[in-house]
């Protein structure tokens, strides 16, 4: 229930038809279960244009309303490379970061702690928090492995920007979070996160770079939404519908 999505899952082969009515059926199921109310967190509709756009019709015509939107920003992975995606603002960024020699790790779970503990301090600053407590995301990276992916950004030893990915699928990463160190806000150190992940998805073959919703507190954040836009990402509706089942 904590998760940044979950929805209806179908294949392209589905009529509008049958998945109205199988729509219809789980809340049928629910409802004789208890349930009041049902909440779904679509994913970001970069992910699958087509089948956005079909459940959206499904789920209006069923009944269901928009509750929220928010705005992703998604990355494509294709064959170019990070450096020539991005805005010149950000292309500074990269050279400055190569300038200092900084460089991008993959490290093992094993380094949970202490890449949670990074991201909690530098966001602690910043007067924001991390959704999940560490104890929850110990329990779901334990139960799924391999689908976490842990990097760092080094300057010589020191751990100036860390990231804690998922990989949503064989085709989607998910940047859950990512964050530097503030006396290296001059050269921003994720934007060399980045061309790590962005590389390390070229070389798995995965299609999309999902760098998260750009709100705080219901209302988006522009300047965290146009920083998205300047490495490479498209803006993508998330939507979130909910309807009463009494």
């Amino acid at each position: 229930y904590q998760s940044p999505f979950g929805s209806f899952v179908f294949s392209k082969q589905i009529s509008p038809d049958l998945l109205t009515g199988f729509v219809l059926f789980t809340e049928h199921k629910l409802v004789a279960k208890g349930v009041k109310s049902l909440l779904l967190k679509n994913p970001p509709e970069g992910y699958d244009k087509h089948a956005s756009k079909r459940l959206e019709n499904v789920l209006l015509a069923s009944g269901y309303k928009i509750e929220l939107e928010e705005l992703s920003a998604i990355i494509s992975i294709g064959k170019e490379s990070f450096e020539s995606i991005l805005h010149r603002s950000h292309k500074k960024k990269l050279r400055k970061c190569r300038e200092k020699d900084l460089t991008f790790q993959i490290v093992s779970l094993d380094h949970l702690d202490e890449v949670y503990h990074l991201l909690k301090v530098i966001r602690e600053e910043k007067n924001y928090t991390l959704s999940m407590p560490l104890n929850s995301l110990k329990k779901v990276t334990a139960e799924f492995p391999g689908q976490f992916l842990l990097s760092v950004v080094k300057d010589a030893e020191k751990t100036v920007a860390a990231n804690i990915s998922v990989k949503v699928n064989s085709r989607i990463l998910y940047n859950f979070y990512h964050d530097h160190v503030s006396e290296y806000d001059a050269i921003s150190p994720v934007v060399i996160l980045n061309e790590g992940l962005y590389n390390y998805c070229q070389s798995q073959g995965l299609d999309l770079m999902d760098l998260g919703t750009s709100t705080r507190e219901g209302k988006i954040n522009g300047p965290l939404l146009e920083f998205k836009v300047r490495l490479g990402a498209q803006p993508s509706r998330k939507l979130t519908f909910v309807k009463s089942l009494m």
